[in-house]
């Protein structure tokens, strides 16, 4: 018996070693763990700072770092790739905000800002793409509408751009550089009473608008109805419009 129980007192304390030990290895584990993912959000915390206070370099520093740290952070893709956005590496914010999608495909930013890398590139195919694909997630993404309206004007598919834009403004009613846009959109097809009506329009928000002028006069020109095509270029020549100033000495001596 004495022996007997030796050897059950040796096998307790055994067993209750290797348990002690693996509580203090679990404890180790949740403190290094703990500290690893402070510093991991301290990181992300200073890259945040950096990327509003315009410190681009330094921003890039810190969310590779995160990363580093954990490479399925996800926000330290995105952040980082809008750091690369801003300073137009192009290819490199496309593979961050690509690395954002492989995490979560429905996230709706990421691949806006897929879209307007690649109008960034001239490739307008890809961005239309990209916005197609932000505007089935939200329907009223209003910069998906604005850009995938530019992109079909880079292609010349002006009918596309003008629906595109319409929804824009449907919204954003007051966004004069849109209705510029759309404005040449009618120009370009060929369909100019709805260019003089569009560029008025831009003219009664700023009627120093001198881009408005030169295109709303060109319009008229293109109407027959020169004479209000000089008053129009005579104006935007007098804003600084030098094309303006060129053709009211062709057309309109």
């Amino acid at each position: 018996m004495g022996n007997s129980t030796a050897t059950l007192g040796d096998a307790s304390y055994f067993y209750y070693m290797k348990y002690r030990n693996f509580l203090l290895f679990l404890c180790l584990s949740f403190a290094f763990g703990a500290k690893a993912q402070d510093r991991v959000a301290e990181l992300q915390a200073a890259g945040i700072r950096a990327l509003y206070a315009g410190q681009d370099s330094e921003a890039l520093r810190l969310f590779t770092a995160v990363i580093q740290e954990n490479p399925s952070y996800q926000m330290a893709f995105y952040n980082r790739g809008i750091v690369y956005y801003r300073t137009r590496d192009w290819s490199k914010s496309i593979q961050d905000f690509s690395s954002v999608l492989a995490l979560d495909s429905s996230f709706v930013e990421a691949w806006y800002y897929i879209a307007e890398n690649h109008l960034g590139k001239s490739e307008p195919s890809l961005a239309i793409d990209a916005f197609t694909k932000v505007l089935s997630l939200a329907p009223t993404h209003t910069k998906a509408l604005q850009g995938i309206g530019t992109a079909f004007y880079y292609q010349r598919k002006y009918a596309q751009a003008i629906e595109a834009f319409k929804s824009y403004l449907s919204i954003q009613s007051k966004d004069i550089a849109a209705i510029y846009k759309l404005g040449l959109c009618y120009y370009y097809n060929g369909d100019y009473e709805m260019a003089i009506k569009t560029f008025t329009q831009a003219l009664q928000i700023n009627d120093t608008y001198h881009l408005a002028l030169e295109m709303r006069a060109n319009s008229y020109k293109m109407n027959a109805e020169l004479d209000k095509a000089c008053s129009d270029w005579k104006r935007a020549s007098e804003l600084g419009n030098s094309s303006s100033a060129k053709d009211l000495t062709t057309y309109c001596q």
